[in-house]
């Protein structure tokens, strides 16, 4: 909008097609409205009816689906005023008829003083002029009320040119000194506008350099701010993994001792079995060797029962030798 305040068409359109672009992407129909309603204005401004045309209709139609009764208004009337220029008066007529229904439902007073006076021009054209003269009275006693200084400017170039045809020179005069009067208040308006604006760019300019000294400082403290940060995460981080290695250390000597454990009680529990067989084995060798002692002490009485004794045959062999 800056751009095409300044004259700047080629960049204003490059702004409003971005604009567009990313509206489309994020599915904002409104601002598609208002994009492709700017667009339109641009190339009326260099006089591409045609281009300004097709762009005012697609603004129309996204504001129709999205009843944004506003922008309908808007859009009916820049309809009209390109159909204005490029001569089809019946068209224009129309839609700035349309246009006045709706601004008069929502009360829009500059909208209803821009149609009106969009009208008169047309119907004067048409050498409707009495019908004309009606409807720009009507936009200029608005205007007024509503203080617009474009818009009196506008309706009062109307009716001069209106008188002229009427040979009514002197109401002509009066309404060209009335259009003279806006055009230097609203040129003294953009004059102190300017004069506004140099003021508060050097006041912006004066703080901006104090606040670039101020962010300089600022910037210094948070580096150091940052740095003594980074080091304290660098610390707290080694600090951590300490933490973590003992800890993974301890887990794994807890580890170690829990299998040693259960080896030693595995081994253990072998060492009592094998501890039993061993007493069951020697108990049983035990007693085998009774039986055998019992077996032999057995025979040798068997034995003792059966022999002659040794005191016998010893006596019997002294008897004999005797």
């Amino acid at each position: 909008m800056i751009y095409k305040t300044q004259g700047d068409v080629p960049k204003a359109l490059e702004n409003f097609e971005r604009a567009i672009t990313i509206q489309k992407l994020i599915n904002d129909k409104r601002g598609m409205g208002v994009s492709l309603n700017n667009i339109g204005l641009v190339y009326s401004i260099r006089g591409d009816n045609e281009k300004s045309l097709f762009y005012n209709l697609e603004a129309l139609k996204i504001r129709q689906e999205i009843n944004d009764v506003r922008g309908i208004a808007g859009s009916l009337g820049n309809i009209g005023a390109v159909y204005k220029n490029m001569g089809d008066l019946p068209k224009a007529l129309d839609n700035l008829k349309q246009s006045l229904v709706i601004r008069e439902k929502i009360k829009d007073q500059r909208g209803i003083a821009l149609c009106l006076n969009g009208m008169a021009n047309v119907l004067v054209l048409q050498e409707k002029v009495s019908e004309g003269f009606g409807l720009a009275k009507r936009s200029f006693k608005l205007s007024n009320e509503i203080n617009q200084p474009d818009l009196i400017q506008k309706s009062a170039q109307t009716l001069k040119n209106i008188y002229e045809r009427q040979g009514k020179y002197k109401q002509a005069f009066e309404m060209f000194e009335v259009y003279n009067q806006m055009r230097d208040s609203i040129q003294n308006s953009e004059n102190k506008q300017i004069s506004i604006k140099k003021q508060f760019q050097y006041q912006y300019e004066k703080k901006a350099a104090a606040d670039s000294v101020k962010h300089t400082e600022e910037q210094k403290v948070k580096n150091a701010l940052f740095t003594a940060q980074q080091a304290q995460l660098k610390q707290e981080k080694t600090q951590r993994l300490a933490l973590y290695g003992g800890l993974v250390l301890v887990i794994a000597f807890l580890v170690f001792v829990f299998n040693r454990f259960r080896v030693i009680k595995k081994q253990k529990v072998i060492i009592e079995q094998q501890k039993v067989l061993v007493d069951n084995a020697f108990a049983h060798l035990e007693e085998k060797n009774k039986e055998v002692m019992d077996s032999i002490h057995y025979a040798k009485r068997i034995q003792t029962a059966l022999l002659t004794s040794e005191k016998y045959i010893e006596r019997k062999l002294n008897q004999l030798n005797s």
